[in-house]
Order: structure tokens, then sequence, then C-alpha cells
């Protein structure tokens, strides 16, 4: 699955009213695109609204009074203890036969990105475990008793028994910072898991706790230069293909810079396969280039060209746009502009980003630098220096005063 909304109770209590979540994700477009699936869950203590992709694998599972709802992809270790759940994506039931046997340690068996919600109503608790990077978001709240979850900071917000109001240091966070840090949300008492963390919940008792740290891999010790280069093409070229290896056609994007031609360069698949595309105004060589390259290897290509009509719909993508990052990016309309067309061919993209195909990066959230950052943690008075930071903002107007 890859979008969810729901609320579960970890006592014997009933459920908040009103918990209806039917009309949730209402208003995005793709929710009525003929490969995506939508489904309802209604349980003893737990409701939800999951939408998936047709095809995917099983994403919600119950067995001994135990629900266990799967987003992301998770895929078994080499070598795990314990019997292996077998090649390819994990299923729900899958995993939560492992969490049955094994409880959160079920997190030493699997890799993916995935965040995984329990409820474990024999225990009387809720558990959130979010993968090493946690590079897809997850959302979480406890009201009247019980915690609601959501891949969609507006949706959980909306699902919450009272309107949560604005959390002003995480705006003010975003603007200097460029993100809010580490679990904080736009909604106050709204927290977006960690990478690499369980949460847990009794009650309206909240505890978190880290499996994980990626600070350690800061100081290993470093491959040599020819051996990091032997096995980093290796390791990209089967991070590319395993990414589309359950897909019969993908789309690819292909513009005038490197990235995208060393991913067209490792991708195994028959041209035939493979829609390349670009987007840019007429003229530029981002599209120019990648349509020459494409003519010369007869490769299928096709240009979207960001003009009048583009400047037409720009309000309703932007808008999407938003939504999409909960509020985070404002300035890349094209992508979901370009994206609903290419649908018609493949339901994947996979884009040009080296480094995003090579190694998944980093969750931004409390675990990045910018600019701004740097100055102020590198100043004799970082406390000044924030406020000269945010006077620069308020002069710009991003910011009240």
């Amino acid at each position: 699955m890859f979008d969810v909304v729901g609320v579960a109770r970890t006592d014997q209590g009933p459920l908040p009213r009103p918990c209806a979540l039917d009309a949730a994700f209402a208003a995005e477009p793709w929710t009525s695109h003929p490969g995506v699936v939508r489904r309802s869950v209604a349980a003893p203590g737990c409701r939800a609204l999951c939408l998936g992709r047709d095809g995917d694998a099983e994403d919600y599972a119950t067995s001994l009074d135990c629900h266990l709802f799967l987003i992301g992809e998770a895929f078994a270790r080499l070598g795990p203890a314990g019997p292996a759940p077998g090649p390819g994506r994990m299923s729900a039931t899958a995993a939560l036969a492992m969490y049955l046997e094994r409880g959160t340690g079920l997190l030493e068996a699997i890799k993916g990105n995935f965040t995984i919600v329990i409820l474990d109503r024999r225990a009387r608790t809720a558990y959130v475990l979010s993968s090493h990077f946690a590079v897809s978001p997850l959302y979480y709240a406890c009201a009247d008793g019980a915690v609601y979850f959501s891949t969609s900071l507006a949706e959980l917000g909306r699902a919450l028994p009272r309107r949560p109001e604005v959390d002003l240091a995480a705006v003010v966070e975003t603007m200097v910072l460029n993100w809010p840090m580490h679990e904080r949300t736009f909604l106050r008492d709204v927290r977006r898991i960690a990478l690499g963390t369980i949460v847990t919940v009794r009650a309206d008792v909240v505890s978190r706790r880290a499996y994980w740290d990626q600070r350690p891999l800061y100081r290993s010790t470093l491959l040599s230069a020819a051996e990091a280069l032997e096995r980093g093409s290796g390791l990209f070229h089967r991070c590319a293909n395993d990414l589309v290896a359950d897909q019969p056609k993908v789309c690819a994007s292909f513009t005038s810079g490197f990235d995208s031609r060393a991913l067209h360069a490792v991708l195994d698949k028959d041209r035939s396969q493979i829609l390349a595309y670009s987007f840019g105004p007429h003229g530029r060589v981002n599209v120019s280039i990648p349509r020459t390259i494409c003519t010369e290897l007869g490769y299928p290509f096709t240009p979207f060209y960001l003009d009048g009509r583009f400047e037409e719909v720009f309000d309703e993508y932007a808008c999407q746009t938003v939504r999409l990052s909960d509020g985070l990016v404002v300035q890349r309309a094209n992508y979901p502009y370009v994206f609903q067309q290419l649908s018609a061919f493949a339901p994947v993209v996979v884009t040009g980003i080296f480094g995003s195909e090579f190694l998944r990066t980093f969750q931004n959230l409390g675990d990045f630098v910018s600019d701004n950052f740097a100055r102020i943690n590198g100043a004799e008075d970082p406390v000044c220096e924030l406020r000269r930071v945010i006077a620069e903002h308020r002069s710009s107007s991003y910011l009240l005063s």
C-alpha cells in the first residue's frame, strides 16, 4: 500500500465517534485510476482506509487479535534466524507471522522502505515501526485513548476528533532550515516517525526507541576508490533493476545530464518496455539532447513541453504537489503534470537522480545540513546568529512578524 489513514484503540473501549474514514483521499485524482485498489478495514478496535496498486503484495493481515498494516515495501534479509518467508516482496501475513514469533524483533529479519503499524490487542499495545531510512513518511497522533496514523498529514488532521492547531515552531524551522526538525510537523501534537525507530503506544503513553542509527557509518573505514567504483557499479545495476523487476513496462526520465544516461545504461529491460521522457520549455537542451540520443538508439521517447497548456493547469498541479509533500514542496508542479500523462504507458516512473537509485537517501528531517544550519551551528554565538537568520527571512516577508 502507498497510502493509509486509520485509527486504533489499544484497550477494549469503543473507537472514538465519528471514525468513518471512507471519504479520505477523495480529493486525490489518482484514487480513481483503474490500477489503484481502495479498501476499507473494519475490525474490533481498528478502522482504516488503504490505497495500493493492483498486483501489490498483501498489505493488511490479522491473526490472534493482532492487526498489521504494511506500508511500502519489505523484503527478507539474507540468512535471517528462523524460517525465511521466501524471495520477493514480503506480504503482511508473513510480516505478522514474524511479529507473533519475534515481537518487534522482526525488524532484525527484514529490510526495505517501509513503515509497519501493529495493533496487538492481547498486549493492549500499538506499535509503529520504521525502516532504516524511512524515506516515505508516516504520521501519528494520540487522542481520546486512540492512536491515529496516516501517510498524509492532511488526512490525519481531518481524522482527528478535534481540529489540530498549526505548530508555528515547525513553520519557522521550515523557513529557516528547509524542514521541520526531527519528528515535528506543521500540526501540533502530530508527529512523523523518525528513521530506525520503534514507537510504542499503551493507553495514552507514547514511548520511542531508536533501534538503528546511521551515525556509526560516518566512522566506518572507506573502501579504496577502485574497489568502491567496482562494487558501486554492480550495486547501481542491481538496485535500479530490482526497483522495476515487477513491472512489465516502466517510464524513465532522460535529460541532458549524466544521471539519467547512467540509469538507462544499466536498465536490463528491452527498449520497447521503457518509455524515455523529458520535460522543459521548447528549444531547451533538456529536451533536444535526449530526443537526439533516443532517435539514434531507437528508444521510444516522449517530450513534455512546459508551455501555455501547462500554464493553464499550473494551479491544479501545484496544489497536488503541496498535498503530496504535506506542504514541504511548492515548486515542482511539473512532476505530477507529467507523471499523470505517463501513467497511460506504465504506473511506475524511475527518475534519473543517480544517488537516489544508487543508495536511498537519508530522511531529511532532523538529519540534514543546510546553509543556515551550518551558519547557526558554526557561529561563536549561535543564538545571535539564529536571530539574524530569522530577521533575514522576516525582511523577505516569508515569516509574519
